[in-house]
């Protein structure tokens, strides 16, 4: 078994197996996922399991997290593609320091 989020198809199997008296572990073997994300899933409800507020819980967090990953502009990968040919760093190494190179000459990306 291996990590993934849940679908909205899996959220709404969830829901119907609660509602027909499944246990966690039934839900889980079913899922082929561990009990444990089943337990996470299930806590994060307050009162009778939801699959459309799951869902939308599910779609807010992802976002939030795309919110938070690092945004580099054109000007900045310009630069990781030249830097790649002449270092042994990686691209968000490379990435990394254009970007404070251009902060610094007042040029920052937005």
């Amino acid at each position: 078994m291996t990590h993934h989020h849940l679908s909205p198809t899996e959220h709404y199997q969830i829901q119907a197996w609660l509602e027909q008296g499944l246990n966690k572990c039934q839900i889980a073997g079913r899922l082929g996922c561990h009990r444990s994300t089943i337990y996470r899933e299930l806590a994060r409800c307050e009162g009778a399991y939801n699959a459309e507020c799951a869902q939308r819980h599910r779609q807010d967090c992802a976002l939030c997290c795309a919110a938070n990953a690092p945004r580099y502009g054109p000007a900045v990968w310009c630069r990781v593609r030249k830097a790649l040919v002449k270092t042994c760093r990686s691209p968000q190494q490379i990435a990394g320091r254009a970007a404070q190179g251009l902060a610094h000459a007042g040029l920052s990306e937005p």
